[in-house]
């Protein structure tokens, strides 16, 4: 099942399995023009919850970005516990996550 959460640019996504159920919610925050000159913010931030509701779901998730339509395998920089830097020229992915990410 899927559906925005509200009215809001939340985006929710319920996976039933045989063994349970696990709830996805993506979005983008959007900060304030006040709160960007205060603070460090990233031009783009998508956010991926993932929480098993019931039961239990095993999940693996891969992270492949393929810059300028495919043609282009970034480089790959592992920093530990501020993540995995993806990099293409002058542009850049960081992929953070709670759980350890295996490279």
């Amino acid at each position: 099942m899927r559906r925005y959460v509200g009215p809001t640019n939340v985006w929710e996504t319920t996976f039933r399995t045989d063994t349970g159920t696990l709830r996805l919610l993506d979005l983008m925050p959007v900060a304030t023009e006040r709160h960007k000159q205060r603070q460090l913010w990233p031009a783009r931030q998508l956010l991926r919850i993932v929480a098993c509701v019931s039961g239990e779901v095993e999940v693996r998730v891969e992270c492949r970005p393929r810059p300028d339509y495919g043609r282009v395998v970034p480089r790959l920089h592992d920093r530990g516990a501020l993540g995995v830097r993806y990099e293409h020229g002058a542009h850049a992915l960081v992929l953070r996550s709670e759980i350890p990410l295996v490279v």
